[in-house]
C-alpha cells in the first residue's frame, strides 16, 4: 500500500510566473538547493529527462520527469537515485498549479506517493519540506 502526502497553498503571484519556476523541475526557488543541472541539455524539460539536485546539506538526488503539461500546468517526477540513499523504495510526486480567477494569485498543490515502506517519519518530513517550499516560492514574488 502506498503512502500519500498532500499539501496545498496559495501564492501571491500570477500562475504563469509561478509555472515558469515550477516547470523546470530544478527547484531553484528552494533555499535548501545548492546546485541543479539538467543532465540531458538537449532534452531540457522533456518527459524522460533527468535533473540532478544537490542540497546544501550534501544530499544529491536525480529526478526523472514523467509528465509535463503546459496546458494543465503540472509536472510529475520520480526520484531515481539519492545519495545518501532514502529509506523507502519509491516516490512519485506531482505539482499542479491553478489560477485563482478572482485575483492574480495561484493555487498550488504538491502530492507525493511513497511506497508502502515509507514510515511516519518520512511522510512528516515530506509534509514540512513542502510547507517550507511554499514559503520559499512565495518569497520569490515579494
Amino acid at each position: 500500500m502506498a503512502t500519500r502526502v498532500f499539501e496545498s497553498a496559495v501564492v501571491d503571484a500570477n500562475v504563469d510566473d509561478v509555472w515558469a519556476l515550477i516547470r523546470t523541475l530544478d527547484f531553484s526557488f528552494l533555499s535548501s538547493v545548492q546546485t541543479h543541472e539538467n543532465e540531458e541539455k538537449s532534452r531540457d524539460s522533456e518527459v524522460g529527462s533527468v535533473v540532478k539536485i544537490t542540497y546544501k546539506d550534501g544530499t544529491a538526488q536525480r529526478l526523472r520527469r514523467l509528465e509535463l503539461s503546459d496546458l494543465h500546468r503540472f509536472v510529475t517526477w520520480e526520484v531515481i537515485e539519492s545519495s545518501p540513499p532514502v529509506s523507502y523504495m519509491s516516490q512519485v510526486s506531482t505539482i499542479t498549479l491553478k489560477p485563482i480567477t478572482k485575483s492574480t494569485r495561484t493555487y498550488i498543490e504538491w502530492v507525493s506517493d511513497f511506497s508502502g515502506d515509507a514510515g511516519t517519519s518520512v511522510t512528516q518530513d515530506a509534509k514540512f519540506k513542502r510547507l517550507d517550499a511554499f514559503d520559499d516560492l512565495q518569497k520569490k514574488f515579494k
